[in-house]
């Protein structure tokens, strides 16, 4: 994912996006969900997801491990 800089005079910094890619967690193999999301809400039994460019998406899972360095959100069937 490209960055945005900012010059700050000695070293320019790099500015990331705060949105993750969603994946589940099938039989040991990440398969992704939806990419660039910016929200995640539990509704009931399953979670709404939805990206950056207005794409929604609702799973029956639960998080396994949100890891926002990395920009990534495990998700198991649930």
């Amino acid at each position: 994912m490209p960055a945005a800089g900012r010059d700050t005079g000695m070293f320019i910094q790099e500015e990331n996006m705060c949105e993750a890619n969603v994946y589940l967690v099938k039989e040991g193999k990440e398969e992704l969900v939806l990419e660039d999301i910016s929200i995640l809400r539990p509704e009931k039994d399953e979670l709404y997801l939805q990206n950056i460019f207005g794409e929604q998406k609702r799973i029956k899972a639960r998080i396994k491990e949100m890891n926002l360095i990395d920009h990534r959100i495990l998700l198991e069937e649930g």
